[in-house]
């Protein structure tokens, strides 16, 4: 909820919705170990399982979800040593471990010899979205008629595909029907080739991780359809910044506790108060871009000291961490 909160502030400050509109653009996060959609609910929505978000002036009813377990390097790990080789840029050599969560039966790492079959890729990935009913969205609202921005690594696959030439250039949005069709153009790559091309030319994809983009990619157009039912023509908005301020969760985790102290101090109690002005929300806005722009600026040190870990290994320690933070 708190991403959903920051991609609606910062689509506030950028003035690319108004005011009264704050809330309305749905969001979509991705990350190793889970993923989440949230948006807002229309009024005539009757028993839907929602909760009140608090925003500047008013509250708004969402529905959100996270998916733990349902991150890109947990759903390679499901897959069976085949399917993890077909989402593997053809020719490359990684090392893959599963996990015996999802019941493979195997055990320790293993060598895999990419294949880049886009199409064994996709049905494994859906096998595993469809396993025991898993990712099931339940009492999920469709998302027709909803605006949505995704981010994370939702974004970093599909710059990697606009990059490479995947993806038409000069967009930000996309159908999810060009992320699939560009998902199996980058598995049909050389795997060396495609490394010697985009290698250093795209600073969100280090040289390691360009071999299993394909996976990526695959996997982000198979989450938006069959996890989270966008239909194929459904277009999505890919962001990593708007207006060069970083879109992650920590943003809209402030902004909603300095909305909430300012309802306090009005004497509004958690989502009541009077309305508050445009300026009012500009200030809240100022002072939380500047917070935000100091936090960000000690996460991505922290980020470069810590780095991330390789695709194919899941280090316990590392998803205990991810999954705490999440």
């Amino acid at each position: 909820m708190f991403g959903w909160l920051a991609v609606n502030q910062l689509l506030l400050q950028a003035h690319r919705v108004r005011p009264a509109h704050l809330g309305d653009v749905g969001a979509l996060d991705l990350g190793g170990g889970s993923t989440q959609i949230t948006f807002a609910l229309p009024p005539e929505a009757v028993g839907t399982a929602a909760v009140e978000a608090a925003l500047p002036g008013r509250s708004v009813r969402v529905f959100t979800r996270s998916h733990l377990g349902f991150g890109n390097k947990q759903v390679l790990a499901a897959l069976t040593p085949a399917e993890a080789s077909a989402c593997l840029a053809a020719g490359a050599n990684a090392s893959w471990e599963p996990d015996k969560r999802w019941g493979l039966q195997l055990d320790g790492a293993r060598q895999l010899h990419g294949r880049g079959a886009f199409a064994k890729c996709e049905a494994g990935v859906m096998r595993v979205l469809a396993t025991n009913g898993a990712m099931g969205r339940g009492a999920q609202p469709a998302v027709a008629g909803h605006h949505f921005v995704a981010m994370s690594l939702f974004y970093y696959a599909a710059h990697f595909a606009q990059a490479s030439g995947h993806l038409r250039g000069g967009s930000s949005s996309y159908a999810v029907k060009e992320l699939r069709a560009a998902a199996a153009a980058l598995c049909a790559e050389d795997g060396a080739d495609l490394e010697h091309r985009m290698a250093g030319k795209d600073p969100l994809t280090p040289t390691e991780a360009i071999r299993w983009r394909c996976f990526d990619l695959t996997y982000a157009s198979a989450l938006l359809s069959r996890g989270y039912g966008f239909s194929d023509d459904a277009t999505v908005d890919f962001l990593g910044e708007i207006d060069g301020n970083e879109v992650e969760w920590t943003r809209g985790a402030l902004l909603s506790h300095l909305a909430a102290e300012e309802r306090s101090h009005r004497g509004g109690g958690a989502l009541g108060g009077g309305a508050i002005s445009a300026g009012e929300i500009g200030a809240l806005l100022v002072l939380a871009l500047g917070l935000c722009a100091f936090y960000a600026f000690v996460r991505r040190r922290r980020k470069a000291a810590a780095g991330n870990p390789p695709y194919g290994r899941l280090d316990d320690r590392w998803l205990a961490r991810r999954q705490a933070r999440e």
